[in-house]
């Protein structure tokens, strides 16, 4: 998508074939009526054989309202268990947070910032209200000028944060670092606000104030950025499973049809590790030193790793370092207690 043009949307089931989204019948594309585990986006994907929510999802992409005009079932939720409600001194969209509905948001902030400090990023902070005369802000802006928030307070326009990254890349632009040090990491908590016009406000679905995580890395090579987003992809797929909505979410992509057409095949590839399978594993088979392998292999989040050299293949036992608590045990033990191995990283002497 470009603004409100539309480019090229795909979407792809479980086993890597891809289709073209056409807008005025998308509903008759083959993939959502399959009744496959998972669906899976090249732009995105659906977790827990839901096609209705991959179609869903589709239709926001295209920006086709949904049929449903009752209102959302969270509302219910948020005001029964006293989480959060809208405030009659601010306009809709801006909610007030009541002690258990802050306390799990800053538990999700907590949570989201440990992992983006175990993943290797810094936290930095942008400022909320930006000038509308720097050129860059204003580039952007356009992307996002019918949600603009103005505000003027007589020293020209500007406008609260959006939905985007306006500050991010200019900061990174500044940075100055070494091939070595790449890929360079940032983690940010951002405030965000965006006009939704008279009608669209939703419950927390539609809001006109949220709070963002951001993470980006600054890499040396495209090499390098892959490996970078084939990480996150499969770091997030776990967490929505894991702690946010199991089985119910899909994971937007977002790039060039010049980059898709030259990588579709490994974008697609990513799509089918998401698809529910419970083993991954990477073979580090470099020619690094074993100590610095299982360095790198505790920097990039690998819970179970693995050496493999001669004396395991003459003894034909293998020890599994656990990353959680830095204990290891013999692989038999693992499968006696029914482990289930998430990953695992192989690094070969």
């Amino acid at each position: 998508m470009n603004g409100r043009e539309f480019t090229r949307l795909i979407v792809a089931d479980s086993e890597g074939k891809a289709f073209d989204i056409k807008p005025d019948d998308f509903g008759q594309c083959p993939v959502f009526p399959a009744r496959s585990a998972t669906h899976s986006v090249a732009g995105g994907r659906a977790g827990g054989g839901s096609a209705a929510l991959l179609k869903q999802f589709v239709s926001n992409e295209l920006g086709q309202a949904s049929d449903e005009q009752r209102a959302p079932k969270h509302i219910e939720y948020m005001r029964r268990h006293d989480l959060l409600d809208y405030c009659d001194a601010s306009e809709k969209g801006h909610f007030k947070w009541y002690p258990k509905g802050l306390l799990i948001q800053n538990l999700l902030l907590d949570y989201a910032a440990e992992l983006s400090r175990e993943w290797g990023a810094f936290e930095m902070r942008n400022p909320m209200v930006l000038r509308g005369d720097q050129n860059v802000i204003g580039e952007l802006m356009g992307e996002f000028h019918e949600r603009d928030y103005k505000v003027d307070g007589g020293r020209g326009v500007c406008y609260l944060r959006y939905a985007s990254d306006p500050l991010a890349f200019p900061f990174m632009q500044k940075v100055r670092f070494n091939r070595d040090q790449s890929p360079l990491k940032v983690y940010e908590e951002a405030n965000c606000f965006r006009n939704e016009q008279q009608g669209e406000v939703s419950g927390l679905k539609r809001v006109r104030h949220f709070m963002m995580t951001d993470m980006h890395a600054a890499c040396a090579d495209v090499e390098q950025a892959k490996r970078e987003f084939r990480h996150l992809c499969l770091e997030f797929a776990g967490l929505m499973d894991r702690l946010i909505a199991r089985g119910r979410w899909v994971l937007g992509w977002e790039g060039t049809v010049a980059f898709y057409e030259e990588n579709n095949g490994w974008l697609l590839g990513i799509g089918r590790e998401i698809s529910g399978h419970d083993i991954r594993s990477d073979v580090d088979d470099r020619d690094d030193a074993v100590g610095k392998k299982v360095r790198n292999a505790e920097k990039e989040w690998v819970p179970y790793t693995v050496v493999l050299g001669q004396k395991e293949r003459e003894s034909g036992r293998l020890s599994v370092r656990s990353r959680a608590d830095g204990s290891q045990r013999e692989l038999s033990a693992l499968v006696k207690a029914n482990c289930i191995v998430m990953k695992t990283h192989i690094i070969t002497t």
